[in-house]
């Protein structure tokens, strides 16, 4: 508390207001100025609830930063500028592939939880230092700023400051605009194509304000198998629970998380693990690959496409480099049920389609022929390094250490997929479904193929490693990679960004695209050609900093969030 002189206050002058300020342990303090005695001015000392409930944020890949385990550099620090960017695409343009596998070695690699922080709209103290030491405390500095520092702040904002609004000290409070006009808004505008979800009423706003709702990051370290980042998430959980315990009651008994991409592979892991769903109330998912991606195959045979080709491969020699050593970028492959199990790896005008037998780790990504992940002619290409080489036991191949790395890719996706644990039961989700904005729903081998040609069995005579190989079946036969043919938001094709629908207690769907073959799920979008959920969909790392008009993203989150925070029960 602080003293100044000021001067004498008019008597009829209006009540003053001195809000708490935030701390990292959980609790609040209020700074006041006195004043002479003849400032008759009403004074209110408020703070927020005392309740929380935190929301745990978990980033999509490529969306922590990383450092080496003994700090001496920095494994992956993504670009918040123009400059940052030109100078890491200049960097990395003459990175071979043995040094991607060097720097993206996942067992020197950790989190940096000191990554930058530019929170100019969050206002948790007076003090900016020690505001943003709550920030750190709380994780925001693990994760990509550019891409995740809008959702962070908007998230703390609209279900803190910007819920209710008084007229006067004795007034009951009323809706802010934004609330009332827009998250009262049919869902269905929004993009929700499950019926059950209705609009939100005051009330169920209204009563977010039993609570404080403290924004959370766990960063994972994106290189290792998303197995081993549930087990960092459910100890990060535990973490932030214990922050808020007292010696009569907890403050806060369970979390939401809020995942974006992978992270929600990460999340559906960590639920896995004994005592992790009761501590978590509900879940919303964003732009999840929820059952894999064609685009991942793709890029292990033909390297990577857009900005990320400069970082993670321009082709199979870089990106394989990567991948095969990294599990959770394998962990993103097509998995089993895949569009409900049908084949999607083809070869145009022929009768080749895989899998037939519903196993894609056998038939594909394990299999050492021309169509495999890895064909037996690439072996090399798995450690240019030799780092593997070094680690091998008796009798071991890199082969046989690149099928062991395959079998715990299966062993988690299975996982995740067990009816009746595949989801939070309180689980909601959005995804983005543009026809400008396409990815590989399949990927065909594209060349001049007889029907008769025993395609399967071909050899593989010559591969460029940038999407054209040659086959011999008899004769050569050229094939190519095939473009991108599917709906999506640039990454998550329909068939697996649609995939949490059934388990969701609402679902949104963004864009102006359309799911192949399942047509239930579109003739149950709006039939509002003006509204939001119609609009062009956002990119896909960006999908939480959509078109501020249209805050299609925020507001599938916020409404998940509102529906589940009504389950619940320890605010007294």
């Amino acid at each position: 508390m602080s003293e100044q002189n000021t001067p004498p206050r008019k008597p009829d002058a209006g009540p003053v207001y001195h809000y708490g300020e935030q701390n990292a342990n959980g609790t609040q303090e209020v700074y006041v100025t006195l004043t002479e005695n003849s400032d008759t001015r009403e004074k209110n000392i408020v703070f927020a609830s005392q309740w929380v409930i935190p929301v745990i944020f978990v980033p999509g890949v490529m969306g922590t930063n990383l450092k080496s385990k003994d700090k001496s550099k920095p494994v992956w620090m993504p670009p918040n500028g123009m400059w940052s960017t030109t100078k890491l695409a200049v960097g990395f343009m003459f990175k071979d592939a043995k040094e991607r596998q060097i720097l993206f070695n996942r067992d020197d690699a950790e989190v940096n939880w000191d990554g930058p922080i530019e929170a100019d709209r969050v206002q948790l103290h007076n003090d900016k230092d020690h505001a943003k030491k709550v920030l750190y405390e709380r994780g925001w500095g693990s994760v990509h700023w550019s891409s995740y520092g809008d959702i962070l702040q908007d998230l703390h904002l609209k279900l803190n400051q910007e819920i209710l609004v008084r007229s006067g000290p004795l007034s009951t409070p009323e809706l802010q605009e934004w609330w009332a006009k827009t998250m009262q808004a049919d869902p269905a505008d929004y993009g929700c194509v499950t019926g059950q979800a209705k609009p939100l009423t005051e009330k169920e706003i209204k009563e977010l304000k039993r609570y404080r709702f403290e924004i959370w990051c766990c960063g994972y370290n994106w290189l290792q198998s998303n197995s081993e980042s549930a087990r960092d998430l459910d100890a990060y959980i535990q973490k932030v629970l214990k922050v808020y315990e007292r010696e009569d009651e907890p403050r806060a008994r369970k979390v939401i998380v809020v995942t974006h991409s992978m992270g929600g592979l990460v999340t559906r892991g960590m639920l896995q693990l004994p005592g992790a769903q009761e501590r978590v109330l509900g879940v919303v998912h964003g732009v999840q690959p929820a059952a894999g991606a064609p685009a991942v195959y793709k890029r292990a045979r033909c390297g990577f496409e857009s900005a990320e080709q400069v970082v993670l491969g321009r082709n199979a020699a870089e990106a394989t480099a990567v991948m095969a050593n990294a599990p959770a970028l394998l962990e993103m492959l097509p998995f089993a049920d895949y569009n409900r199990g049908k084949p999607w790896l083809k070869v145009e005008g022929h009768a080749f389609a895989l899998p037939k037998e519903g196993d894609p780790f056998g038939e594909i990504y394990g299999s050492t022929a021309w169509y495999g992940l890895v064909p037996e002619q690439s072996t090399a290409l798995i450690d240019p390094a030799g780092i593997v080489a070094k680690q091998l036991p008796k009798n071991g191949t890199i082969r046989k250490q690149f099928g062991k790395v395959l079998r715990d890719v299966e062993k988690f996706q299975k996982s995740i997929t067990q009816p009746g644990s595949n989801y939070h039961p309180v689980t909601h989700a959005y995804c983005g479904i543009d026809r400008e904005r396409k990815t590989w729903g399949e990927f065909t081998w594209r060349g001049q193929v007889p029907a008769e040609t025993d395609i399967a069995n071909a050899q593989l005579m010559r591969d460029d490693g940038d999407g054209r190989i040659m086959v011999g079946a008899g004769k050569q036969i050229a094939l190519k990679e095939d473009a991108p043919n599917q709906d999506s938001d640039s990454i998550v094709s329909a068939w697996s960004g649609v995939a949490p629908f059934a388990y969701s207690k609402s679902f949104f769907i963004h864009g102006q695209g359309q799911v192949p073959d399942e047509n239930s799920i579109n003739l149950m979008r709006t039939s509002n050609a003006d509204a939001p959920a119609w609009k062009k969909s956002y990119e896909h790392q960006f999908s939480y900093g959509d078109d501020k008009k249209l805050y299609r993203g925020l507001w599938a989150t916020l409404y998940g969030i509102t529906r589940i925070a009504q389950l619940a029960d320890w605010a007294k």
